[in-house]
């Protein structure tokens, strides 16, 4: 059984398009964010619910955003900046509304739990555990970076960002996970994803320069 995980697409169809195209698996599952920053999270939605089904998409915390029609006060200035411009174009408010909070899987023995993350928690690889850890593996998104962290026997895996990625906009991010009766391994995978042709988008419905700037770094 080979899966793939992905997340934080924040609108970048040009990625995930790439993603499913290039690759190959069994099964997709998205941490979520599919929508947010840049303008084709409603495609994005769509496409995902076509390859992954609507069971195997995690609602993100942007999901939840475009659900209550107002970003976190607790965001940065881009996601405020930005959110108007996307949730204006939006319609499938009804797909939003029956996403998942969490999946539980288990596989080789090994119980794994997908989310967003722990509790709008950012988890990077020096943060500590103070929070409860539900399965042996457990894959989440949000934070933007790829990486394993181990805490009492149990392993937090950020499978990193499909749009978005905080350290190389242009390289984008996921997990495979590969599975037997008795064996289970996880890659860490990436591609090239340039954003010439998203940029181009945004530019076309007038995001502030700043922002076109963001995505060109």
């Amino acid at each position: 059984m080979r899966t793939i995980f992905f997340g934080d697409v924040h609108g970048d169809i040009y990625s995930l398009k790439k993603l499913f195209d290039t690759t190959s698996a069994d099964e997709y599952i998205c941490v979520g964010d599919l929508v947010g920053y840049t303008p084709h999270g409603e495609e994005c939605l769509h496409l995902a619910v076509e390859k992954c089904g609507l069971k195997n998409i995690i609602a993100g915390n942007h999901e939840e955003f475009f659900l209550s029609g107002k970003a976190a006060s607790s965001c940065s200035n881009i996601v405020h900046e930005t959110f108007n411009l996307c949730y204006n174009r939006f319609n499938s408010f009804d797909i939003l509304s029956k996403l998942n909070k969490l999946i539980k899987l288990e596989v080789a023995s090994k119980k794994i739990v997908v989310s967003h993350t722990f509790g709008d928690r950012h988890i990077y690889p020096d943060s500590k555990i103070n929070f409860d850890i539900i399965g042996d593996i457990n894959i989440f998104g949000h934070t933007h970076l790829q990486f394993v962290k181990f805490f009492k026997e149990k392993s937090l895996i950020c499978t990193g960002s499909l749009g978005q990625n905080k350290k190389q906009r242009n390289i984008a991010q996921y997990i495979v996970m590969d599975s037997s009766s008795n064996n289970l391994s996880i890659e860490y995978c990436s591609f090239l994803s340039l954003k010439n042709n998203l940029i181009n988008d945004m530019r076309q419905l007038n995001y502030p320069l700043h922002i076109l700037e963001y995505y060109s770094k």
